[in-house]
């Protein structure tokens, strides 16, 4: 693809960029590790719709 998802991974930390820095309000959050990215309000939640595909109401 576009590349799209890996610079989501390099936003949150799952990544690491070969080049480029990583800004959060000003400040570079690059090195950080996704714990602090966390606490600055960067996380990543995957969508997922099969987690109640099996699942039925009544």
């Amino acid at each position: 693809g576009a590349g799209k998802t890996t610079t989501f991974y390099m936003i949150i930390g799952l990544e690491t960029p070969e080049a480029g820095r990583v800004h959060l309000s000003g400040e570079d959050v690059t090195k950080l590790p996704m714990y602090l990215r966390a606490r600055l309000g960067l996380g990543y939640l995957p969508q997922e719709p099969s987690i109640f595909r099996k699942m039925t109401a009544a």
